[in-house]
């Protein structure tokens, strides 16, 4: 929150048990990767209007191919979102290269499941592990604490790298 990435509610709370909705991680993508936002004319989507507040967000990730839509032409800006996907669209953007599957390292995603490449993508940069139990739950929903948990490690490791090495926009894998 202190870098503008992350905010709460009107209330004062920040809700971290929320599950984050598809709309929510284009807008935190967009700030953390420091994109440029893009404003077409017309929208991609049929439910993310061009007078929505997070329709340039939307867009953004949609053009850089870090997350579609759905088939029947809407993003589902309200839905929550699903772990796996969240941690699929992080890698994108982040520009990781994916790892061989095949660790055994989440215990609940068999080996042919096509999101632990980018699972194990993301353990292997620090910013992902399993639970106590060994497990990912890549079909639950993602919270507001856990995807702001991934942005922190995500941080922390850019932190980390070389100043000369760029993070983002197709940066080193």
């Amino acid at each position: 929150s202190d870098r503008g990435i992350v905010g709460g509610y009107p209330d004062g709370l920040f809700r971290p048990d929320a599950p984050l909705t598809h709309a929510q991680l284009a807008k935190l993508m967009t700030i953390t990767m420091k994109w440029s936002l893009i404003k077409p004319p017309e929208n991609r989507f049929s439910d993310v209007p061009t007078d929505s507040p997070l329709f340039p967000n939307v867009e953004t990730v949609a053009a850089r191919g870090v997350m579609r839509g759905y088939n029947d032409g809407t993003f589902r800006p309200n839905a929550p979102v699903q772990r796996a996907e969240a941690v699929q669209a992080w890698v994108t953007a982040a520009g990781w290269k994916l790892q061989k599957a095949g660790s055994g390292l989440f215990l609940d995603v068999p080996a042919g499941n096509p999101a632990l490449p980018y699972l194990e993508s993301a353990q292997a940069h620090g910013v992902l592990a399993p639970d106590a139990k060994g497990n990912f739950r890549p079909s639950a929903p993602m919270t507001r604490g856990e995807m702001s948990r991934l942005i922190y490690r995500y941080l922390q490791q850019a932190e980390r790298r070389e100043p000369d090495v760029p993070l983002v926009d197709g940066g080193p894998e």
